[in-house]
């Protein structure tokens, strides 16, 4: 890979074509940041490049690291909107030494104590908001909280502890 990216540096295309680049493989390879070649340079083992490109296999490695990068900017999406450790180890199966390191890397500290009640109105805003997208379920999707989050402009601990809380009140009706 390494080879493959001194050739699209320097735009040896005779000699990566050669090595059975095609037109989409080095598109791809030119739209990858350094991070993501050097993820995709370790993911190559075995016989993915077997002096010709596998491109069944390239294209099935880069699928899964950008399945694994959109996973990682949600959850660090979610983190940023005050998402609590019940929620990301139920979306994510987080344990709780990942979600501490993780606040701690996007320097978000919890308060001491319970999160203030939200007032009247916002608890009308989150509940509409609710039952419009989520249809009143309480297992939403990761994305379904963060859009949740957005239209409401309310943080997800709140939205979690609000959603959560109506569920319970509404088991013992």
């Amino acid at each position: 890979m390494i080879y493959a990216a001194a050739c699209l540096e320097d735009g040896d295309w005779a000699v990566l074509r050669d090595l059975n680049f095609g037109e989409q493989e080095i598109s791809a390879l030119q739209g990858l940041a350094f991070p993501d070649f050097l993820s995709l340079a370790r993911r190559m083992n075995g016989h993915v490049l077997n002096i010709r490109l596998d491109r069944e296999r390239f294209w099935l490695i880069l699928s899964e690291m950008k399945q694994e990068r959109a996973i990682a900017q949600l959850k660090t999406e979610m983190v940023r909107r005050d998402a609590p450790v019940d929620m990301m180890r139920q979306l994510f199966g987080m344990t709780e030494s990942q979600y501490t390191t993780m606040r701690r890397r996007w320097r978000r500290r919890r308060g001491a104590g319970r999160p203030p009640e939200p007032d009247t109105e916002t608890m009308d805003i989150m509940w509409q908001a609710w039952q419009r997208q989520g249809e009143g379920r309480t297992a939403l999707s990761a994305g379904e909280w963060l859009a949740l989050s957005k239209d409401t402009d309310v943080d997800l601990r709140t939205l979690w502890r609000f959603i959560r809380g109506t569920n319970e009140i509404e088991r013992t009706l």
